[in-house]
């Protein structure tokens, strides 16, 4: 279990939470197995990122 306190504080800042939980939650999601739905968004997202550029370099 994560334990986020401060001395001067029962509740963390919002800065701090940020960077405790982003790279916890970005582990987290590179750790998933390809089958999975986030896997489906991220090839699909990077297809359209791929084509946006493809297109932009044939038009230049």
């Amino acid at each position: 279990m994560l334990y986020l306190r401060t001395r001067s504080r029962s509740l963390p800042s919002e800065k701090t939470v940020r960077r405790v939980l982003a790279p916890a939650i970005i582990k987290q999601l590179i750790a998933l197995p390809q089958s999975t739905i986030t896997a489906k968004i991220y090839h699909y997202f990077l297809a359209t990122e791929e084509d946006e550029y493809e297109n932009r370099r044939q038009s230049a």
